[in-house]
């Protein structure tokens, strides 16, 4: 009897012991498990604070790029301001600071011409006419271009809508160029094959004109 007793004691404290074992191998599964789901997310918390740091070096780097954009064109318009905006160059012509162009002296050398005949003149003009004395040749000048004539004009006026030699008030006779007209002038840029751009200098405007219609003829050198 005693025998039977302590082999169901035992029995039981096996049974226990195994139970225990078992409750402790899932507790280590879950403490696993927990442990396999927080290194994940320590991972992809990493992937997200690298990611953030990333998008905010780019951030700062833009934002430096665009602060050192902004200090170079104050620089240039403190450079301009401080610049005259035409030379005369004593030799029949006019240099433009702004866009390096060099522009005939008389606006008004050839009168009003069509288009063809407008590039032709344009392109023939050289040293001993229209007053030049600058050694330049047939071919060294031609019609300025849309994108140029835009450079050149100054909204802020108008009949003309152009700028004193020293940029600081409205052109008048004589002040580095003569015989501005408040009027037409033809570009070189076509804009069909019966049309070109041509500029207004009552208000600066840009228009397409039929090239048989007669307009201001006012060559420039350099550029392109």
């Amino acid at each position: 009897m005693p025998d039977e007793c302590l082999e169901e004691a035992i029995f039981k404290l096996q049974a226990q012991i195994k139970t225990q074992a078992q409750a402790q191998q899932e507790i280590i599964a879950q403490l696993a498990s927990q442990q396999k789901a927080l290194n994940e997310q320590i991972v992809a918390l990493k992937k997200m604070i690298e990611a953030q740091q990333e998008a905010l070096k780019k951030a700062v780097a833009n934002l430096q790029q665009k602060m050192s954009a902004l200090e170079t064109t104050k620089q240039d318009k403190q450079i301009q301001s401080l610049s005259p905006r035409y030379i005369d160059k004593g030799d029949g012509t006019v240099t433009d600071n702004r866009t390096g162009l060099f522009w005939l002296k008389k606006a008004n050398c050839f009168g009003r011409q069509n288009w063809e005949t407008a590039m032709l003149r344009a392109a023939k003009l050289a040293h001993g006419q229209c007053g030049l004395n600058d050694r330049s040749k047939a071919g060294d000048w031609r019609l300025p271009s849309k994108n140029e004539w835009k450079a050149m004009v100054d909204d802020r006026f108008r009949k003309p809508a152009f700028s004193n030699a020293t940029g600081t008030g409205q052109w008048k006779e004589g002040d580095a160029l003569t015989g501005v007209q408040s009027s037409w002038y033809w570009s070189s840029s076509a804009s069909s094959t019966s049309s070109a751009w041509s500029v207004t200098l009552y208000d600066g405007s840009v228009y397409s004109s039929d090239k048989t219609f007669t307009n201001y003829v006012w060559p420039v050198r350099g550029g392109h």
